[in-house]
C-alpha cells in the first residue's frame, strides 16, 4: 500500500508544479510567502525541483504510510484547488 500512496504522491507533486506553473504564467501569484521569496532568487522552475524532489526524498525516507496518506490527501486539495482557478478563468 505504501508503495501506491508514494507512487501517488509523486504525481501529486508533478500536478502541483504543473497547475502552479500555469497559474504563475497566467497572472496569478504564489500564496507562500517563502516560495515566493524562492522564485524570486532561484527561478520558478528551480525552486519548484528543488521543493518537489525534497518533499518525494523526505516521504520516501520517513516510509510511514499514514504520513504519505495525509500528505495525498493534502495534495489532492491543493492540486484540486489550482485546478479551480485554471478552469474558473
Amino acid at each position: 500500500m505504501i508503495v501506491a500512496l508514494l507512487f501517488i504522491f509523486i504525481l501529486l507533486q508533478i500536478a502541483d508544479s504543473l497547475t502552479t506553473v500555469h497559474i504563475l504564467k497566467n497572472g496569478g501569484r504564489e500564496a507562500n510567502p517563502f516560495l515566493n521569496w524562492a522564485f524570486q532568487k532561484l527561478g520558478m522552475g528551480a525552486t519548484l525541483a528543488i521543493i518537489k524532489v525534497a518533499a518525494v526524498l523526505l516521504v520516501f525516507v520517513a516510509w510511514n504510510e499514514w504520513l504519505t496518506f495525509g500528505l495525498d490527501v493534502f495534495y489532492i486539495g491543493v492540486v484540486g484547488w489550482n485546478s479551480y482557478q485554471i478552469f474558473k478563468s
